[in-house]
């Protein structure tokens, strides 16, 4: 036994003429002799004849736009992308990187040997020291990994409390 959904699929393949003959010719004893099938198929007949015939759509009332115009004039429009972003943090963070800027031009030039005409073109070497040892331990990775998420919690914190003396506002 079929189900419904598998039955209406065969006959709208047989209604629209995609089903292959033999495929046709088991649908159309089926709807002979099984009263399921043929009750489906004037159901899907009638259905079709009505898509063909062009069905009447519903008509929105007259006042359907100044409806939706008037319900869009209530919304609050969002304020413009300057009240959100902070200058003093983005005149912090250009602080931070000019300065670090300044400090490693300022070393360079401080090292380089100006008496040498030979050498001046080229760089001093820089010997940086072996952090390996202490990035390798295990206590420092996990306090570095502390760090960040206080961290980050902490600036969740205070974007909420930003967030709502907003909506209070």
């Amino acid at each position: 036994m079929e189900d419904k959904d598998s039955i209406e699929v065969r006959l709208w393949a047989y209604i629209d003429g995609n089903s292959d003959a033999a495929e046709n010719e088991a649908v159309s004893a089926l709807i002979a002799h099984d009263p399921m099938w043929s009750a489906q198929y004037e159901a899907l007949l009638d259905l079709n004849a009505a898509i063909l015939n062009g069905l009447e759509l519903e008509q929105p009332p007259v006042r359907f736009t100044k409806n939706v115009m008037e319900l869009v004039a209530d919304v609050k429009i969002a304020p413009a992308i300057n009240g959100y972003i902070n200058p003093s943090i983005i005149k912090g963070i250009a602080a931070f990187f000019v300065i670090s800027i300044v400090l490693v031009l300022g070393y360079c030039v401080s090292t380089i040997n100006w008496h040498n005409t030979a050498s001046a073109l080229r760089l001093p070497d820089i010997q940086l020291p072996d952090m390996s040892r202490q990035y390798n331990n295990m206590f420092i990775n996990i306090a570095i990994g502390v760090n960040v998420v206080l961290g980050l919690l902490l600036a969740d914190m205070m974007l909420r409390k930003r967030d709502r003396k907003k909506q209070h506002q």
